[in-house]
């Protein structure tokens, strides 16, 4: 899509700036939401600044950096509210909103009074898979662990509909408390197996407390799903690997940032609108029951029985294929199940196979790096049931359909085992990287050879530009502080050299304009801080954003600018002696 042309406040003839705040960390939900947003931004021609901060209920010294942009700063915001652990009404929340005056503004997951949200259904596909142990494995108690806030909420009322919709009622003593933590899961079984009567079936209102669950469960002696049925939600990474892999709720964090930043350029065109509300998937694996001998996922196609072949519904075939499928993404071309549809009717038509393979091929591996290779099997099974059933009493070409959906199958297991092992020697070379560069920025002994430091090592990061700037020495600096930017260093640039003594600016601006990035580009705005004191932030840009990186080099900055000083006043009080 070609960038369009904003017309909006604080605009001078610039690219736009949309800010990003959320809670920092190496948390796979906000990583997905500022790729998805990074995604959207680049697909624009805008610019995006990711602010991470911390817990808004704690007294947390990254939070300074919420209210720190400059009304003027930013043309556009979005709030990951439910990540910075505000509850309904947060005074905070609200203060950083009023900052930023008439700037559009949205809201990902919880809703802010007058001000738009893009969330999921937290309900729906909680209620599909209570339904689904209920119906498809017998499950007669089925407990849920809970979670806090309102997203928990909705994924409760989805399980208590759930039984609703069949007629039952889920016993009070099934509802076990608990936090999002792993430990939460550890505990519930605990309670539900010492003196709670047990169950068959527990529902966590999260991936990590299922998971807990599951090692509890195995602790016990207690088999899954044989003895218990587990699922969960979110569709972590985790949830694919465990053992055995585990049922749960796919939502598309990836996809909450793209929308949230169409929302606020579409505000930012004066545009009206409303909420946006993304549906869930749940994802079948063993941990329920299925693919395990109990009881498969999905029943096979009626075996060929002499009838006259069905004419074939290509547009069905492609309708349940992509209701099958991965969630939306830009890497992913917006008619993936037609064109594998009109695939497979080529090859049938042809009587042998190779245009099926190429275009699977094609659109797995154009997807690769950015999803999970794996969840591809579910989508190309529905598509097996469905052109399998058209098939059914025509046995040359069933078994050629047979043979083609074979080899895709293990077409995709090679992609996903390539993708897997070009992942980890990514992860690898980053921490040596990162160790490379912590050993170098720790031995630093001033703030030149911090610059020097990041200026040999950042590349190898992926890392496009760092600056580094420092506040007020007694206090977590504010927009309206003077700030310093005492490192500059761009991969085009170099490494400014007049930045040592500091650059002196106001604080809201984030960054002096001579030093922003000539390019469209994607700044996670990090605090530096050293225990509870906070004294300045840095700003990467990197493509894609990658969390492990975002949160590592700050910590060593942080580190290196804190024993930099020390020597700095040891020098000076020297000198006066």
């Amino acid at each position: 899509m070609p960038a369009q042309t904003y017309v909006g406040r604080g605009m001078s003839g610039r690219s736009p700036r949309v800010g990003l705040f959320l809670r920092g960390g190496s948390y796979a939900y906000q990583d997905e939401i500022v790729v998805g947003a990074h995604q959207e931004a680049g697909t624009h021609g805008v610019n995006l600044y990711c602010l991470s901060g911390g817990n808004v209920t704690l007294a947390d010294p990254r939070n300074f950096v919420y209210a720190l942009p400059d009304p003027g700063a930013l043309d556009a915001a979005v709030f990951v509210r439910d990540t910075m652990g505000a509850g309904d009404g947060d005074k905070a929340v609200g203060a950083m909103l009023e900052r930023l005056g008439p700037l559009p503004v949205c809201t990902i997951g919880s809703r802010e009074p007058g001000v738009p949200c893009v969330a999921i259904n937290n309900s729906s596909g909680v209620r599909a898979l209570t339904r689904h142990l209920i119906e498809k494995h017998d499950c007669k108690r089925i407990a849920f662990v809970t979670g806090h806030g309102r997203e928990a909420e909705q994924r409760l009322a989805g399980y208590r509909a759930g039984h609703r919709d069949l007629g039952v009622s889920p016993a009070e003593e099934l509802l076990i408390r608990g936090d999002f933590r792993f430990g939460a899961g550890k505990d519930a079984v605990a309670r539900l197996f010492g003196s709670g009567g047990g169950c068959d079936a527990i529902v966590a209102a999260n991936d990590w407390m299922a998971l807990g669950a599951l090692e509890a469960l195995r602790a016990r002696g207690l088999r899954v799903p044989q003895d218990v049925a587990v699922v969960g939600f979110d569709d972590l990474d985790d949830a694919k690997f465990a053992t055995p892999p585990l049922t749960t709720v796919q939502q598309a964090p990836r996809q909450l940032g793209i929308e949230a930043v169409r929302l606020v350029l579409a505000r930012l065109r004066g545009e009206t609108c409303g909420d946006v509300v993304l549906e869930t998937l749940p994802q079948i694996r063993r941990s329920c029951g299925c693919f395990g001998g109990i009881r498969r996922g999905d029943p096979e196609p009626p075996a060929s029985s002499g009838q006259r072949p069905r004419r074939p519904d290509y547009a069905a075939w492609a309708g349940a294929t992509a209701a099958r499928g991965p969630a939306p993404d830009p890497s992913l071309p917006p008619d993936w199940s037609e064109r594998m549809v009109a695939a497979i009717r080529r090859d049938l038509e042809r009587g042998r196979s190779g245009s099926f393979l190429a275009t699977v091929d094609e659109i797995v591996g154009g997807a690769a790096e950015v999803g999970n290779v794996s969840a591809w099997h579910q989508p190309i099974a529905t598509l097996r049931r469905e052109v399998i059933r058209d098939l059914a009493a025509t046995t040359a070409e069933l078994a050629l359909a047979e043979s083609i959906f074979e080899s895709t199958h293990i077409l995709i297991g090679d992609h996903a085992e390539r993708a897997q092992g070009r992942r980890r020697l990514a992860t690898e070379a980053a921490f040596r990287a990162l160790e490379d560069l912590g050993s170098d920025v720790r031995t630093s002994v001033d703030r030149a050879s911090i610059g020097r430091a990041l200026a040999a090592h950042l590349p190898s990061l992926h890392v496009k530009s760092c600056a580094i700037v420092i506040g007020p020495a007694e206090r977590a600096p504010t927009g309206d502080d003077q700030a310093r930017l005492i490192v500059a260093w761009d991969h085009e640039r170099g490494l400014a050299k007049t930045t040592v003594a500091g650059a002196a600016f106001r604080a809201g601006a984030l960054l002096p304009e001579a030093f922003r990035p000539a390019r469209r580009h994607t700044l996670m705005v990090q605090p530096l801080f050293f225990q509870n004191e906070a004294f300045g932030w840095c700003l990467l840009e990197m493509d894609p954003p990658r969390a492990a990186a975002g949160e590592a080099i700050p910590a060593q900055i942080s580190a290196a600018l804190k024993v930099t000083a020390l020597q700095e006043r040891l020098a000076a009080a020297a000198t006066k002696r």
